[in-house]
């Protein structure tokens, strides 16, 4: 039928060729994302840190990703269903604005918590072994860590780390 595509997808498209129910590879999606962002902080607790282990800051950076785009996702399918709803054409217009405001809104805060919540890391060889060295958004020093692998790390500081030399000056904590 015109309007209609073609393949079996009569559940989602309503009378008149409009869409009444979210597809299903982007509920599935969405749920995935949530899904993989909600056991990272999980697996950390129940299997990393008894091993003395955790993330590497690419797996945090990660789920801020996934959770962005969980949102904006989320924002354009409302935005989807509101502009088949509304048959004024400045209702639409509205609502194209509103909703590209809110993807703009989603995009920077994600890029705002990368930036201020997840340090910089890199691996380098410093006496002899791999070890990655972190460096926090708003601290000065450097920290150094066990290397593991691509994604995790040793949770303990080794030698010459920034936070050590901290305490054991008595300025931190």
């Amino acid at each position: 039928a015109p309007g209609r595509p073609a393949g079996g997808a009569a559940g989602v498209w309503g009378g008149g060729g409009r869409m009444k129910r979210m597809p299903v590879w982007l509920k599935w999606g969405i749920l995935a994302l949530l899904a993989i962002s909600a056991a990272v902080p999980v697996l950390e607790r129940t299997v990393l840190e008894p091993r003395g282990l955790t993330w590497r800051a690419g797996i945090g950076r990660c789920c801020i990703l996934f959770l962005t785009l969980d949102a904006i996702a989320l924002v354009v399918w409302t935005g989807v269903l509101l502009w088949r709803k509304p048959t004024n054409a400045l209702h639409r217009w509205a609502v194209v604005v509103s909703i590209g405001l809110l993807c703009l809104m989603a995009g920077g805060i994600g890029r705002f918590m990368v930036r201020i919540s997840i340090p910089y890391e890199r691996v380098i060889e410093r006496d002899g072994r791999w070890v990655v060295e972190e460096s926090p958004p708003l601290d000065s020093g450097s920290n150094y860590y066990d290397y593991y692998g691509p994604f995790v790390r040793g949770i303990e500081p080794l030698a010459g780390s920034f936070y050590l030399e901290l305490f054991r000056s008595g300025e931190g904590g």
